[in-house]
C-alpha cells in the first residue's frame, strides 16, 4: 500500500478530495459515491460522462459548472482507473490511507504522524498500522485501520489496534484507535459488531467498537479534531 499512496495521481486526487471536503461537502459527497461505486476499471469517456452528468449542479438553470480543479482532478482519476483491477483496488484503498494522514496530520507536530507503521517492545509487536501518530512528547498514540468499505474490516485489523493500544498502556503512553471507511458510521460499527460475535481466539471481546472508534462520513470532523485535542501541542 505504500507505494500505492506515494502514487502522484493517488496524492493529486487526495490534495483535491480535501479541498472539496473543506470547501464544497456535496461535490466531496459525490466524488467518494464515485470511489465507492466503481470497482473496476473505467475507459475515459466513460469517466468523463459519469463526472459531468452525475455531479452536483450549481446554479439554477441545472447545469454543469466544472468546480475548481475539475481539470486536474479528472485527468487524475482517469489515470487511475486506467489501470487493472489489481493496481487500482491498491489505489482505491491508498486514497482512503492518504486523505486519513492528510486529515489526522492537522491535529499532529510535524513528524509524529505516518503511514504504515508497526510498533515493536520487546518481543511484542503490532502489525503494520495504515496510519499512526507516535507523540513522545506528549505521550499519545492514535492507530487507524482504513478501508474503502467497513465489509473489507477483518478481525486481524481489529485486534492489531488493540494490541497497539496494549502496547501503548504498556508504556504509560493514552492510546486511541479507530477504523476509517468512506460509509456512514453506523456500518462500521454494525461490522464490528458482526466480528465480535464471531469472537477472536487472542481477544474475548463482546463489542469491538467500545475499543475502536468507527470514523464515517458522518463524523470525519471529530477524526480532524483528534481525540487529544485538549493536549498542548510543543
Amino acid at each position: 500500500m505504500r507505494d500505492a499512496s506515494n502514487n502522484s495521481d493517488v496524492k493529486t486526487f487526495v490534495n483535491i478530495l480535501l479541498f472539496f471536503y473543506k470547501t464544497r461537502r456535496s461535490f466531496f459527497d459525490y466524488l467518494v459515491m464515485f470511489l465507492r461505486g466503481n470497482t473496476t476499471p473505467l475507459d475515459p469517456k466513460s469517466l468523463k460522462n459519469w463526472l459531468v452528468y452525475s455531479a452536483p449542479r450549481s446554479n439554477k438553470e441545472g447545469v454543469f459548472e466544472p468546480p475548481p480543479y475539475f481539470a486536474e482532478m479528472s485527468q487524475a482519476l482517469a489515470h487511475i482507473y486506467s489501470q487493472g483491477e489489481t493496481a487500482l483496488k491498491f489505489r482505491r484503498g491508498a486514497i482512503v490511507e492518504l486523505f486519513t494522514r492528510r486529515l489526522v496530520c492537522g491535529h499532529c507536530d510535524e513528524n509524529e504522524c505516518v503511514n504504515n507503521h508497526c510498533f515493536v517492545e520487546g518481543p511484542q509487536s503490532s502489525e503494520q498500522v495504515d496510519v499512526v501518530v507516535l507523540s513522545d512528547a506528549r505521550q499519545e498514540i492514535e492507530g487507524y485501520t482504513c478501508k474503502m468499505n467497513p465489509e473489507r474490516l477483518k478481525e486481524t485489523d481489529c485486534t492489531n489496534l488493540i494490541k497497539v493500544a496494549s502496547l501503548a498502556d504498556q508504556n504509560g503512553y493514552k492510546a486511541h484507535v479507530g477504523a476509517v471507511c468512506f460509509r456512514k458510521t453506523r456500518e462500521i460499527e454494525r461490522k464490528m459488531k458482526k466480528l465480535s460475535e464471531e469472537k477472536s481466539e487472542e481477544y474475548s471481546i463482546d463489542n469491538l467498537s467500545e475499543l475502536i472508534k468507527a470514523y464515517g462520513l458522518d463524523n470525519l470532523d471529530e477524526l480532524e479534531k483528534g481525540p487529544f485535542s485538549s493536549s498542548e501541542k510543543r
